[in-house]
């Protein structure tokens, strides 16, 4: 007798296949954006993300402009650190620059 489960699927592991089949792969990729941006936001908190604006990602990098000198310069010199704790809020290594302004 077949196993009728043999092909089941999360809804994790479903929903970006369906969702990349209905919408394509332009889709896909700016809804990765917008999480990647979400995630920069609750990495930084409100307290500092007050400071940043223009975010956008492409291609792997992560763009933001960030009004305060200090803090462009403070989150410079820890971008490693920051890279590090978006892609675990993302579960998955998609930052790879990220570029302030």
């Amino acid at each position: 007798m077949e196993d009728r489960f043999a092909d089941t699927m999360s809804l994790g592991e479903m929903l970006p296949k369906v969702l990349g089949d209905a919408l394509g792969v332009n889709a896909m990729e700016g809804l990765r954006a917008i999480r990647v941006v979400e995630a920069w936001r609750t990495v930084l908190g409100p307290t500092m993300g007050r400071y940043s604006s223009k975010e956008r990602f492409e291609q792997g990098t992560l763009f933001a402009a960030i009004q305060l000198p200090a803090l462009r310069q403070e989150l410079f010199m820890n971008r490693a650190s920051v890279i590090r704790k978006i892609n675990e809020q993302m579960g998955v290594d998609v930052v790879k620059n990220l570029i302030l302004r």
